[in-house]
């Protein structure tokens, strides 16, 4: 399950039933939008159909799930061959030769590497992706 899913599970009390915890969900959603802004990825995972609604109702009650680690890729400009990184503190992407990003990967306030939904939301008609293998 993805990891927001499972960040849910664990933020919901124990005592709840999975009929209570999907409403609460959905409530948090419905009546207090902009407060509960984190959550609306949660109710469009839940509203994809009736097995991510069992997937979330078996992993609540028993509280046994597996986290999946999302693919991660790097951003390679394909004409300039430099790695797209994102400094977090400013919030602006820059540009790194390839020897650099091994030395960012973990130095802090910097993102080096991307999910493909986060890819998705960027215009990247000029750049490769690379899977990050780890």
């Amino acid at each position: 399950m993805p990891e927001f899913v499972a960040g849910a599970i664990e933020s919901i009390p124990d005592h709840y039933s999975a009929f209570e915890a999907i409403d609460l969900i959905k409530s948090k959603v419905e009546v207090f939008t902009e407060e509960n802004k984190d959550w609306l990825q949660v109710y469009n995972w839940l509203c994809e159909g009736i097995d991510n609604q069992d997937i979330f109702a078996l992993a609540f009650i028993t509280r046994k799930y597996e986290v999946e680690k999302p693919q991660l890729f790097y951003l390679k400009n394909k004409l300039t061959t430099s790695y797209l990184a994102l400094d977090i503190n400013t919030g602006y992407y820059e540009h790194w030769g390839e020897e650099i990003i091994p030395k960012l990967l973990n130095k802090q306030g910097y993102k080096t590497s991307f999910t493909q939904q986060e890819i998705d939301s960027m215009q990247t008609g000029s750049y490769e992706q690379i899977e990050v293998t780890e």
